[in-house]
């Protein structure tokens, strides 16, 4: 099973180990994989947001512009880790209706979710936003990125675009990359 890519698979049984005939084949069932191991985030980094406060209310907004070609585009995938609560959107519309952010133990891992957002995007210019806020991470008590003992909100983000001939095209966090902007604003 390779990272960041989609199967079918179906199944049939044997009911017992004598059974002589196995059972008809299931219907086929789709599925994508995840990103295993830092090397699949294809070079993205945690990108901090706005943290020029700490208050509870507020969220770091964090926004990108980027291409997409709609020709011959299979699948779109986007990955996103985050210490605290998250919203993205992409192009306004949200990418899901998830409303909590993950419970973990930061110190050893951080959790990512992943979400299929081909229906999104739009042949040209894209915009992607995300929301991110204190949620658990800012509890304390996390060995984390702390600047003048805050906890900064910040996310660790990658899009993969997968084409009908084979090839890929991904969006990644990056810190030189001058097309994302950050500011602090209400979480809702």
């Amino acid at each position: 099973v390779v990272p960041d890519s989609a199967y079918a698979v179906r199944v049939r049984y044997w009911a017992t180990s004598f059974a002589q005939e196995p059972s008809p084949w299931s219907a086929w069932l789709n599925f994508t994989t995840g990103l295993f191991k830092a090397a699949d985030w294809g070079g993205a980094v945690w990108l901090l947001g706005d943290n020029s406060t700490q208050h509870p209310d507020v969220a770091s907004q964090l926004r990108m512009s980027f291409m997409a070609d709609m020709e011959g585009l299979e699948r779109a995938q986007l990955f996103v880790g985050t210490r605290g609560y998250l919203k993205c959107w992409i192009n306004g519309k949200p990418v899901s209706d998830h409303e909590q952010g993950h419970t973990t133990t930061f110190e050893v891992r951080t959790l990512y979710d992943a979400f299929l957002v081909h229906p999104l995007l739009q042949q040209g210019p894209n915009a992607l936003g995300c929301a991110v806020a204190r949620g658990w991470y800012g509890e304390g008590g996390h060995a984390g990125t702390m600047i003048n003992g805050n906890y900064q909100r910040s996310l660790i983000m990658k899009l993969s675009l997968h084409y009908s001939n084979g090839s890929r095209a991904q969006v990644v966090t990056s810190g030189t990359d001058e097309r994302w902007s950050t500011a602090s604003g209400p979480y809702l």
